[in-house]
């Protein structure tokens, strides 16, 4: 036999074969120690740390006195943890990460500046899954094996990526992007965390997280209600996730909720809470995005995918005929914007009124596309707001690009960008064989999520992402099983 039948490729060995769970530990323990390291380095040289002294503590404490427990209660079973782990995401207050090693992530002189720290309450409660399936045997499942194994040589190449941008960097004397890169990637390690969780979480996990998801979203909401009272808001919003993220949550968690729970009036009632809650928080793209999210399902169901294609196609053509003269208004300020910058198009009151949001994002987008030729390799997770003035973005407040798409690229370069897309929005499709029913459901959550994404940086939030591809993976793996429509 031949030394080609006789080995698997490359390709066979990911479907079939799990890569060992020691090297994928190793892995991850050699980037926590390149984190502490940079951390160091910067703490020695006096650049871009945090300290103490410089934040209000008591909301942070608060949220440690809420996390313990929670932790303590993870920790009983397999059960407990699994139930437990959507409250963590959702409910936890995010100052508790202000207690641990963070690095500025905008100048202090921008409104709202705000820091990203070195680990998170997440990744501590994550460290706790070694604990609860340390006796766990692996799930035989190809379609797991695969999806584990591509996600951790994803996570792995995102991370050399990384190490290549900041010598790159380096070179070019960009110490700022330096320790932007290298000291703040939890989206690099939330995915080796899910290639690990990925192997062993069953239906019985899916299940119990589900629980746990409604009761969180409950108590989310509640601390919404609270919040936006205690701070006189005129749309619902949340003191954790803020006002557009917490509408995309809105969102989710509807078709979410659709496809899990039986038939019943609790399940309406439940439905009607959560549109109620995402009109109120008076997000238009979460809104909009999920009412087309579902009318293309119905198009695709009715017409097929071709003929779908050519229908919206049309339909675009129609809405931006019918919207051209708003469009038009944006032309003017926005070439006047590449000529000069943003805080001349606020002295010439040429921003407010109805085109103020679009105008703005229309800037943002401008600014992070100037950036991402400027820096091809990447500029990491907490420069945008370091480099947005050099690109015309002069407006001194903390902000995100406001496009997921364009966020990624901006902060992992053309190579990494292409990876982390291909992780969020095309692998789960690849990994599984899935019924027509289980298509449609994903694909309705999939296009919500892809048409949300274009105004809203909904993975720059840590617990969105972490929520989102712990969906997308161990929930859409699992569930159709067990679910009942």
């Amino acid at each position: 036999m031949s030394n080609q039948n006789q080995e698997m490729s490359f390709s066979n060995i990911l479907r079939h074969r799990a890569i060992s769970l020691p090297l994928v530990l190793i892995c991850m323990a050699f980037m926590y120690c390149v984190l502490l390291g940079v951390y160091l380095q910067s703490l020695l040289n006096e650049e871009f740390i945090v300290l103490y002294v410089e934040k209000n503590l008591l909301l942070s404490a608060i949220s440690l006195v809420i996390f313990i427990p929670l932790f303590c209660l993870g920790l009983i079973n397999r059960n407990f943890y699994f139930f437990i782990l959507p409250i963590i995401i959702l409910c936890v207050p995010n100052a508790i990460n202000d207690l641990f090693p963070s690095f500025w992530a905008s100048p202090l002189s921008d409104t709202g500046s705000t820091s990203l720290p070195l680990i998170t309450h997440i990744d501590i409660f994550l460290l706790g899954s070694f604990c609860i399936l340390r006796n766990s045997a692996s799930l035989k499942d190809y379609s797991r094996i695969y999806a584990s194994n591509i996600i951790f040589c994803i996570s792995l190449s995102l991370f050399f990526l990384s190490i290549i941008s900041t010598l790159v960097n380096m070179i070019n004397g960009s110490a700022l992007l330096t320790l932007s890169i290298l000291g703040n990637n939890f989206q690099i390690r939330y995915l080796f965390y899910m290639s690990i969780l990925l192997r062993f979480v069953n239906n019985f996990d899916v299940n119990n997280f589900f629980k746990g998801y409604i009761l969180a979203f409950l108590l989310l909401l509640i601390e919404s209600m609270l919040f936006t009272v205690a701070s006189g808001a005129n749309e619902l919003t949340s003191g954790n996730f803020g006002t557009n993220t917490l509408g995309v949550l809105c969102g989710f968690t509807f078709i979410l909720v659709s496809q899990f729970l039986k038939k019943s009036v609790i399940k309406n009632l439940f439905l009607l809470l959560v549109f109620l809650a995402l009109m109120l928080t008076e997000t238009k793209s979460a809104i909009l995005s999920l009412i087309l999210s579902y009318v293309f399902l119905y198009i695709i169901r009715i017409f097929g995918t071709y003929m779908s294609f050519i229908f919206v196609s049309i339909l675009s053509m129609v809405i931006f005929a019918y919207n051209y003269d708003f469009i038009t208004t944006l032309f003017e300020p926005l070439q006047l914007f590449l000529k000069t910058d943003y805080q001349y198009l606020i002295s010439q009151d040429m921003v407010g009124g109805p085109i103020s949001s679009i105008l703005t994002r229309l800037v943002l987008w401008t600014s992070s596309f100037g950036i991402f030729i400027e820096y091809p390799f990447g500029i990491g997770f907490s420069s945008f707001n370091f480099l947005k003035e050099s690109f015309g973005f002069t407006l001194p407040v903390f902000i995100d690009p406001h496009n997921d798409y364009l966020n990624i690229f901006v902060q992992y370069g053309f190579i990494g960008g292409i990876l982390v897309l291909y992780t969020i929005y095309l692998a789960p499709f690849l990994i599984q064989d899935l019924k027509k029913e289980n298509l449609y459901f994903i694909s309705t959550i999939f296009i919500y999520i892809l048409l949300t994404s274009l105004s809203n940086s909904n993975f720059n939030k840590h617990q969105f992402f972490f929520l989102a591809i712990f969906s997308f993976f161990s929930i859409f793996t699992h569930s159709f099983k067990n679910s009942s429509k």
